[in-house]
């Protein structure tokens, strides 16, 4: 059977002692409008999709098991988390793994960013099997509707599938921001140092872990599993995540999406 299917999202190559321009930055290039979560996604896979090479990842996929759904999705996915990606960090180069199979410890995974270490190569996973039917999960959810006077608004929108693929895709590369050199994450301290929407975030985050740590641990899940889910880098992720989804749902110009992916809480005073 052929290996999961991989590719490397390589830098722009260089013609005539200049750097080639880059597809997906052209297209978004001196656009200053507000656009809602349909009009980014259509946007990242017109011009990202096709690096992925999706005709020979779908007939890999499809060697292994995987149903047309799930490779649909997992497509869609993986080419909202390159281009966000290539986007925030302004550079290629890392791996672009579609894992056919669920994750051991929490089969409910649908994406992972990997650091580089000894014997993994820093990049991006998306678990393929089952993949359709846990999005469509996300969307049965809520989005924590919060408005800029950090009002929340009560019977918030369901989010869309567009709204689930663009913020697990933000989710993802915050943990790659997380992992650079410097960088400064949010805490449940940092409510009160921010503004008002983004302070009622990171509170309702601090609630929705806190529950989520009891339930499991009455529950009986090992510390392994729970470590997992409630640790100070899926607090900082899930608080951008939602913070993206907010946005989306206002309407946010496209510099200023992809620049969530590094936004960073007040820097105290020494």
């Amino acid at each position: 059977m052929a290996e999961k299917p991989r590719q490397i999202d390589e830098p722009e190559q260089e013609q005539e002692s200049e750097k080639a321009p880059n597809v997906l930055e052209s297209a978004f290039e001196d656009d200053r409008e507000a656009h809602n979560a349909k009009e980014i996604f259509d946007l990242i896979q017109k011009s990202y999709l096709t690096r992925l090479n999706p005709e020979e990842t779908r007939r890999q996929l499809l060697e292994h098991g995987r149903k047309e759904e799930d490779i649909d999705s997992a497509l869609k996915l993986m080419a909202c988390i390159g281009a966000v990606n290539r986007i925030a960090f302004g550079e290629g180069g890392v791996v672009l793994n579609f894992v056919p199979s669920k994750h051991k410890v929490r089969p409910d995974i649908i994406a992972m960013y990997n650091p580089e270490e000894k014997d993994c190569e820093e990049g991006y996973d998306v678990r393929v099997e089952g993949l359709n039917e846990k999005t469509l999960i996300r969307v049965k959810a809520k989005i924590p509707l919060i408005g800029k006077d950090g009002e929340t608004v009560k019977n918030g929108p369901l989010v869309t599938l567009e709204e689930a693929y663009l913020g697990t895709s933000i989710h993802e590369a915050r943990h790659r921001f997380q992992h650079q050199k410097g960088s400064r994450i949010f805490s449940y301290k940092d409510a009160h140092l921010v503004g008002k929407q983004l302070g009622k975030i990171i509170s309702f985050v601090k609630h929705y872990l806190d529950i989520r740590r009891e339930d499991m641990e009455k529950d009986g899940a090992a510390k392994e599993t729970i470590d997992s889910e409630v640790n100070p880098g899926e607090f900082d992720a899930m608080v951008v995540e939602i913070l993206a989804q907010n946005k989306l749902h206002e309407g946010v110009i496209l510099e200023d999406f992809f620049n969530l992916v590094k936004i960073q809480p007040p820097e105290l005073e020494k």
